[in-house]
């Protein structure tokens, strides 16, 4: 009995022991489970978490945005406008908010601002003194930022208006040299002739602005051609183009006359002028110095046209009664006056009523100028008999006296040059006749240049 009992107790203890070994197992896939459960929390919690950061991130907090690009310095030009100034223009930038422009007399101080826009890229800066150089900068402010970018410093000039100062026509046949003023900040000139059609100027050459001069050649003999320069900066700015300016070219093959007026300018001059003009001639004006300043519009005139002044003496003296000094007074103030209204020097001379001797050709110190056809004008009073004169008794060569202070002679200015015209002539001046028939001497006497 007792050994059944020890058996029974031995197989309750291994039951108990094999209880105890199977536990464990379940228990381990329990946890297994529950350790998933918990990774798949822990992991839903983290997308929460990720979730939720973002959520945060979107709502309050700010995210580093890229730097606004620099600003580019931006660049001027400065041109002298034919308006009347300065024009300062520049290109279009990005990201900027305003141009800013500056102006000063100096390169390196005293700028001040002149001009501000959002939009604008050019300025007419019309405050500014012709010939003067004035310095300009451009600032540029940013949309975004209160940043900036200055342009370099640069010069501009209004450059004055050109001036012709003279055309000759004796320096070669059929050729005209145009002179002019220099004028200060000029990159070269344009020069232009007129279309006499249409009236309207063409440029005809572009000269260097180190030259104050220009040649044009190959003109037809006997006609009128009429000019104007300007000048022209760096960069392609222009000033003003001068006054016009005429002057005939002429062929030395061709026949010649001069015309030549006493004792004016008077009220009858412009008859003769718009003869001269209309019908592309030229004459001599032997003017009395005391009529100068009432008439100055007449003599510029006939300067503009290209006619020649000469000298009659201040007051229409008989120079053959006054000493040395005496004609030298009479004649230099009739010369200065005319210097100062038209800027030209006085080269001839005419005695009044034709009296000299050799004290007044040595007095006068200039070419004396007499006549070949005398139309007696003076006498006749008479418009045809003028023309007559003129046309019967004309030759290559001749100088042809006549005065424009008589209503007669002026009125038959325009036929007596149709019809010299039509016979070949060119109607010179006494001067440019000389030119190209042997010249002339101070202190000589001439009454025709013959070839």
């Amino acid at each position: 009995m007792k050994r059944i009992r020890k058996i029974g107790i031995v197989l309750a203890i291994a039951g108990s022991l094999l209880a105890e070994a199977v536990i464990p197992t379940a228990a381990i896939e329990s946890d297994v489970a529950e350790t998933e459960s918990r990774t798949e929390d822990d992991n839903r919690l983290e997308d929460e978490s990720q979730t939720e950061d973002e959520n945060d991130t979107e709502a309050g907090e700010e995210t580093e945005l890229p730097e606004e690009p620099a600003l580019e310095a931006p660049q001027l030009k400065a041109e002298s406008s034919t308006r009347g100034g300065i024009k300062l223009s520049w290109k279009t930038a990005e990201n900027v908010r305003e141009y800013i422009l500056y102006r000063s007399t100096e390169k390196t101080d005293g700028f001040k601002s002149i001009y501000r826009t959002k939009t604008k890229t050019s300025y007419l800066d019309t405050k500014c003194t012709p010939g003067k150089k004035y310095y300009y900068r451009l600032t540029v402010r940013s949309e975004e930022k209160e940043q900036t970018a200055d342009g370099k410093v640069i010069a501009g000039r209004f450059l004055k208006q050109a001036e012709l100062t003279n055309i000759s026509n004796v320096s070669g046949s059929r050729k005209l040299v145009l002179s002019w003023k220099p004028v200060k900040g000029a990159e070269k000139y344009q020069v232009f002739r007129q279309n006499k059609s249409t009236g309207e100027y063409k440029k005809i050459a572009t000269v260097d602005g180190a030259k104050t001069s220009y040649t044009d050649s190959k003109r037809t003999g006997g006609k009128v051609y009429t000019y104007k320069v300007c000048a022209v900066d760096a960069n392609g700015g222009k000033g003003k183009q001068s006054a016009k300016m005429s002057q005939m070219a002429i062929d030395k093959n061709k026949k010649m006359i001069a015309l030549t007026y006493d004792d004016g300018p008077s009220i009858y001059t412009p008859t003769v002028l718009d003869a001269l003009e209309q019908n592309e001639a030229h004459a001599t004006f032997f003017v009395v110095g005391n009529r100068v300043n009432q008439y100055q519009t007449y003599i510029k005139r006939e300067v503009a046209l290209g006619c020649e002044i000469g000298n009659h003496t201040y007051g229409h003296n008989s120079l053959q009664r006054l000493s040395s000094a005496q004609i030298q007074d009479v004649l230099g103030k009739t010369t200065r006056a005319v210097k100062k209204q038209t800027g030209v020097d006085i080269q001839v001379m005419r005695p009044p009523g034709g009296g000299y001797n050799s004290s007044v050709c040595k007095a006068a110190d200039m070419p004396v100028i007499l006549w070949s056809v005398d139309t007696m004008d003076w006498k006749t009073r008479s418009t045809s008999a003028t023309i007559r004169c003129v046309k019967q008794q004309a030759f290559d060569g001749a100088i042809v006296l006549m005065h424009d202070i008589h209503k007669p002679t002026v009125q038959a200015a325009d036929t007596v040059i149709k019809q010299l015209k039509k016979d070949g002539y060119q109607l010179v001046t006494v001067s440019e006749m000389a030119a190209y028939r042997g010249g002339m001497k101070d202190g000589k006497v001439y009454n025709k240049f013959r070839k």
